[in-house]
């Protein structure tokens, strides 16, 4: 008999908010959400009125820190506390490069969620696919990876990994990480390099077969690309493959011609030359995917998602 697979359908109700640009790491595939020019964001009335906006029109209630490397920025903690104050859900994407003391302190401000993005725990390869690093650093840089994972997963939080896979080059790696994962009881999911096209997702594929797992269930999110296809393997340990199905914002993707890999996956709110804006595509920034958030309230733009984030 054919497995029956669940789909599971949620509306979008989170925004990317971009906290600051740095990073110490150099990943060769890294997007910086679109752009690296960014101010660091800390709490103050004019981010209050800007986030309180888009919840009340758009009933966004889940905010997730994204950069640059979210820990670098030392408004973090406050800009954690202040907004689960103000009723959202916070969570945050980070390398897990960080001092262990930052991660205590962030979980005392009340982070909860943290996704980290560990591309290999091989010090090989993770000086391969960085623009500047020694054998040494990505030595450390390894061992304080896995250290801080295990440190906020006692603590409490909820803790999932990514990695990349970008071709059957990663594999080993990707494994790797996987085997990690499972052996700690840590939730994982193999992300495709949108850059690397089909090339990527094949590499999944063979990733999969290795694993002898089967699709059990989707869960899609209705206002964006975003797809996440769950597998179970041999021993019922349960991993997510993330997947991109082609949903497309009218208002910003109907008349373009770029060959577009991500189509619409959400918003993005970052502050740049004291002036907050919202990104709406990472292949380009014009004035229909790059808006001042004044101007956005008052655009085509904002109906359209305002319609698809609020339809019961």
């Amino acid at each position: 008999m054919e497995n029956t697979i669940r789909v599971n359908k949620r509306r979008s109700n989170s925004i990317r908010l971009k906290v600051t640009s740095r990073c110490e790491l150099h990943c060769n595939f890294c997007h910086k959400e679109g752009g690296g020019r960014i101010e660091d964001l800390g709490w103050d009335r004019k981010l209050q009125e800007a986030i309180l906006a888009l919840k009340q029109s758009m009933n966004i209630d889940e905010i997730h820190f994204t950069g640059g490397e979210p820990t670098e920025s030392e408004y973090l903690g406050g800009l954690t506390h202040a907004l689960i104050s103000n009723g959202f859900k916070v969570k945050t994407t980070t390398n897990g490069f960080c001092e262990k003391e930052r991660l205590i302190a962030l979980y005392s401000n009340g982070l909860r969620y943290l996704n980290f993005s560990i591309h290999t725990l091989d010090p090989v390869t993770l000086q391969r696919i960085q623009k500047r690093m020694n054998i040494a650093d990505a030595l450390k840089i390894v061992d304080i990876q896995k250290e801080n994972i295990l440190l906020i997963k006692k603590l409490g939080a909820t803790v999932k990994i990514n990695t990349v896979v970008s071709s059957i080059d990663d594999l080993e790696s990707a494994y790797t990480v996987y085997n990690f994962a499972k052996e700690h009881g840590i939730s994982i999911r193999l992300l495709n390099n949108l850059s690397k096209g089909i090339k990527s997702v094949n590499a999944i594929r063979i990733l999969v077969q290795k694993l002898h797992a089967q699709k059990t269930r989707e869960e899609v999110t209705i206002g964006s690309s975003s797809k996440t296809a769950f597998y179970t393997d041999r021993d019922h340990y349960e991993f997510g493959v993330k997947e991109i199905h082609e949903f497309k914002l009218q208002t910003v993707c109907a008349t373009c011609a770029i060959d577009c890999k991500e189509y619409f996956y959400g918003i993005r709110l970052e502050k740049r030359n004291g002036e907050f804006f919202v990104r709406l595509c990472l292949a380009k920034e014009d004035k229909k995917t790059f808006i001042n958030l004044k101007s956005f309230f008052l655009s085509d733009q904002f109906e359209e998602l305002k319609e698809l984030t609020t339809l019961n």
